[in-house]
């Protein structure tokens, strides 16, 4: 499958992991992404391992473990603002408001602190939502 190919079109298994992403199976959408990021090349790899390692924050937050949750959450959001302006990115998603959504839930999060992580409420997560097919 070649480059083009693999993303001309939305790729069905990104479909699979945005609703996993948005039914909280953060582990799950993790999992899932990893099949197109192997195959994939620049600018694509960058965006899917930024959407992965979101999706691995949000996996920490559920299980209580803040610095983690932090670590990832970081390194997934500096992953898709380098790639953001790219012409190659794909533009499934409204990437400027999952990295603003995903901007604002690290802040709450943050804002709860280590011992009040169990407060953080499913509204708070961002939205992976597909607006291009």
């Amino acid at each position: 499958m070649t480059q083009e190919t693999l993303f001309s079109d939305i790729p069905e298994v990104f479909y699979k992991a945005a609703e996993q992403f948005n039914r909280f199976e953060f582990w799950e959408c993790h999992e899932t992404l990893e099949s197109l990021w192997l195959k994939a090349s620049e600018p694509q790899k960058t965006f899917l391992q930024g959407v992965i390692q979101v999706a691995a924050g949000f996996v920490h937050l559920k299980n209580a473990n803040f610095i983690g949750m932090q670590n990832l959450l970081t390194y997934g959001l500096e992953k898709l603002h380098r790639v953001d302006h790219e012409p190659l990115c794909p533009r499934w998603i409204d990437l400027k408001t999952f990295i603003a959504q995903t901007e604002a839930a690290k802040v709450k999060a943050e804002s709860l602190g280590e011992n009040r992580l169990s407060q953080f409420v499913p509204n708070d997560f961002p939205n992976l939502m597909i607006i291009a097919s």
